[in-house]
Order: C-alpha cells, then sequence, then structure tokens
C-alpha cells in the first residue's frame, strides 16, 4: 500500500481551499493547533455541519496531509472515485445504504490502521451525516473502531491519538460569514482496554470525545427551543459583545460568549418555560427577513446613511470596473450551485471551490488577452488591477446592502408603519427575557 504525501491533485486542492478560505470568510479563526500531538497517529474527530466543506477546512490547517473518511455513495462513478481517492478521500458505509458496515468497510478501516501505523492522520465525522443546526448529534462507533482496531493491529505502543475538533460556521451557505475551528485537547486511546468487546470501555470513549467535542462546538441541544436560543444571540449580539468587552473581530473570545450565553439560555429555558418564545422567535426572523431588514438595524432608532451615499457615489465608476471584469467568475458558480446541486449542504464547498478556480482562469486569460489590446506596459498593470478590483467591487456591495438596509429602515421608522412597529415591540419583550437569561449563572 502507498500512503500519498503531498501528491499533486491534494496540493492543489490544499492551495485552493487555502485561498477560499482566505477570500470566502469574511473573517476566520483557528484555535488550539498546539494540542496537535506531533509525530503520533491522530484521528480528527469533528462534528459535520457542511458536507464536503468540513473535512477541507479542517485539512489546510494541517502542516501534513491527512486522509478523511467520508460517505461510500459519493464514489458510485468510477472517474468521480478516483479523483477522490487521488485527494486521500475513503469511502465509509452507513447504515443507512443498506449493507452490512462492518463488512463493506473492512477494506477501509484496514487501510485507516496502515495509515495511522505511519504516524499519518485521518479526519473522520462520527456523527454519520451532516446538518446545518449547530448541535451535537448522537455519536457512531465507527471512530472507536478505527481507534481500537489500528492498536490491536500494531500494538499498543502506537498510541492512538483522538483530537476533538469543532467547526462553526455563523452562516452555513453564503460568503461573508465567519468561520472558527477549534482543536480540542487529545484524547489517549491506548488507556482504554477491550473497546470493541466491552460496551462498558465504548461507553466511556463515547462519553470522552462527546463531552469534547460540545466543548469546541455551538451546541444547542435544548432542540425545543434551538431557534430562540440561536436567534437571541444574532439578534442581541451587539449587546452580548459590548457587556463582555469583546470586539468583532475577536473570533475565539465571541465564540466563548457565545457558549455562555447557551449555557444560561438553556438553564433560563428550564427553570422558566415558555412555549410561545420558539414560535415568536420564528415570526420574529421571518418579518424581519420579509421587510427586507437585519437584525443589527434595530440597534438604533435612526441610521445616518449621507457619509456612505457620498462614498457609494464617489466610488461607483471603481465598482462598474470590478463588475465588468469579475461578474462571470463570481456569478458561474453561483448559478450552477444553486440550479444543480440539491442539496444545500454541498453549496457553499462549491462556491468556493470553482469561485478560487475560475477567478483565477479568468484573470490569466483577460490578462493576455485584455491585455494584447493595451499600449505596451498596461497589460501587467491591468493584470494588477483584477483582484483589487474584485475585491473594492465586493466591498461596495456589502456598503450598498448595508446603506440600502438602512435607508429602508429609517422609512419605516418615519412612517410608524403597522408591521415595523410590531417588530420593535416584539424585539422589546425580547430583550427582557436576554436580559433575564444574562443574569442566570448555572
Amino acid at each position: 500500500m502507498r500512503i500519498n504525501n503531498w501528491s499533486i491533485p491534494y496540493a492543489l486542492g490544499y492551495v485552493i481551499v487555502a485561498a477560499g478560505v482566505n477570500t470566502f470568510y469574511k473573517r476566520h479563526a483557528v484555535i488550539g493547533l498546539e494540542n496537535i500531538p506531533k509525530n503520533k497517529p491522530v484521528i480528527f474527530a469533528s462534528n459535520h455541519q457542511n458536507a464536503f466543506l468540513d473535512p477541507v477546512v479542517i485539512a489546510v490547517q494541517l502542516k501534513q496531509p491527512t486522509h478523511y473518511l467520508v460517505r461510500a455513495d459519493i464514489f458510485k462513478k468510477p472517474l468521480v472515485a478516483k479523483i477522490f481517492a487521488s485527494i486521500n478521500m475513503m469511502p465509509v458505509y452507513r447504515e443507512r445504504d443498506g449493507v452490512d458496515t462492518k463488512s463493506a468497510n473492512e477494506g477501509t478501516f484496514n487501510r485507516c490502521f496502515d495509515i495511522l501505523s505511519k504516524n499519518r492522520s485521518i479526519i473522520i465525522f462520527p456523527e454519520g451525516n451532516h446538518g446545518k443546526f449547530k448541535n451535537l448529534r448522537n455519536l457512531k462507533k465507527g471512530f472507536a473502531r478505527i481507534a481500537a482496531g489500528a492498536e490491536e493491529k500494531y500494538g499498543k505502543d502506537l498510541n492512538v491519538q483522538i483530537v476533538p475538533v469543532g467547526v462553526n460556521y455563523s452562516d452555513h451557505f453564503n460568503m461573508g460569514a465567519e468561520l472558527v475551528i477549534n482543536f480540542g485537547k487529545p484524547m489517549d486511546v491506548s488507556k482504554y482496554e477491550d473497546i470493541l468487546n466491552d460496551p462498558r470501555q465504548l461507553t466511556k470513549i463515547k462519553n470522552e470525545l462527546t463531552d469534547g467535542m460540545s466543548d469546541q462546538i455551538i451546541d444547542i441541544q435544548n432542540l425545543e427551543f434551538y431557534d430562540f436560543i440561536h436567534e437571541m444571540f444574532y439578534i442581541f449580539e451587539e449587546d452580548l459583545l459590548k457587556e463582555n468587552n469583546v470586539k468583532e473581530r475577536e473570533l475565539s473570545k465571541k465564540f466563548k460568549v457565545q457558549k455562555t450565553f447557551i449555557n444560561n439560555a438553556e438553564s433560563y429555558l428550564e427553570k422558566k418555560p415558555n412555549p410561545h418564545l420558539e414560535e415568536e422567535a420564528e415570526q420574529f426572523k421571518e418579518n424581519v427577513q420579509n421587510l427586507g431588514l437585519r437584525y443589527w438595524l434595530f440597534n438604533k432608532e435612526k441610521h445616518s446613511v449621507i457619509f456612505s451615499i457620498i462614498t457609494l457615489i464617489l466610488f461607483f465608476p471603481l465598482h462598474v470596473y470590478g463588475v465588468i471584469n469579475n461578474y462571470l467568475p463570481y456569478k458561474i458558480p453561483v448559478w450552477f450551485v444553486e440550479r444543480k446541486i440539491k442539496d444545500l449542504q454541498f453549496h457553499s464547498s462549491l462556491k468556493m471551490a470553482l469561485g478560487v478556480v475560475l477567478f483565477f482562469v479568468f484573470w490569466i486569460l483577460q490578462t493576455f488577452i485584455i491585455g494584447s489590446f493595451l499600449p505596451d506596459g498596461w497589460k501587467w498593470a491591468y493584470g494588477i488591477s483584477l483582484p483589487i478590483s474584485a475585491w473594492a467591487s465586493y466591498q461596495y456591495w456589502i456598503m450598498l446592502l448595508k446603506t440600502q438596509g438602512q435607508v429602508r429602515y429609517n422609512k419605516y421608522s418615519k412612517t410608524r408603519d403597522s408591521e415595523f412597529l410590531k417588530l420593535v415591540d416584539q424585539r422589546r419583550r425580547f430583550k427582557t427575557c436576554f436580559e433575564e437569561i444574562n443574569s442566570v449563572k448555572k
């Protein structure tokens, strides 16, 4: 068996994803890299919220190539299977595939044992499926079989380590979101005896990993009030960060504040359950969207828009230049994904990967084709202007959307729109709950 190192497809994918993470997300943070054991076999056990994107955003944080297990049904086509194998993907069968998972996964698991014996790493998703909700689902036992099987085959001295990983997206589907990746303290598998044959040992290692993974993610376990808890943080995000002296860019501190708020909210709802809160939160979110508003707009009674409008007017020519030169590589991935890919969990990963590739290809082609019609010395200036104008145009578009929202908010406030006033009143009631939650000490 050959253990792939820096193969050309893997290295190319690494560059694409690394570029994508730094451009697709508004901000991102990686916490706990010092927890990754050196010169030991490592299983990275991560939550799974965003299909193909989860393993690759973890992989680009690692200094050495890793392998990862993905659902077997995507390997059905030979060409696709060959491409995935070239970037270190391995198929894993699930109970829903209608097969005997133990026998079907025997080959993949044996390969995992051999990979770990070389002090290499594997990324696995113990939840067994992906989902958009920010909570940890029940873990499957495959991770334990791989860890224990490797030590059974190569001896306890192999010293397999399991690192709990949390991948947290502020938005699963759209560009401009925030991404936080947490690496927790490693678990030493050798301290467990006979995991595969002793249910008590299996329960212990599952419980330890469950706790470790839960610590690394936004984990809302109270599903009865999931939307209320989730929306409350974003409705009053500015207040919460200000109370804790946390700046918006400090993602690691922001993550801790959000974890604390969730714990307090779940304790509050345990003591004072109100069945209407969940429905009201859903209605509030829907009504805010229907009016074309965003939560942050409600932080002020009125927004000043003069400076923003002047800025938009002055930089409009640069925006037009950026749109003309960058519209196709931006629009093609969006068009393709939204029309051809049914599973929403694959949208952001494909948008990011296709966007990086297409922007690079278009910029190269435009530089040489259009540059050939330009005066001497202007070709490379034009080429350099392409990524700069793309960034400037994107920032312009964000400012335009924010300004439109502010103008719309001011209009509703001035005209005393009835639906708008209902939202203001409802937010005021939510603010009372928010303050009560913040006063809870678990």
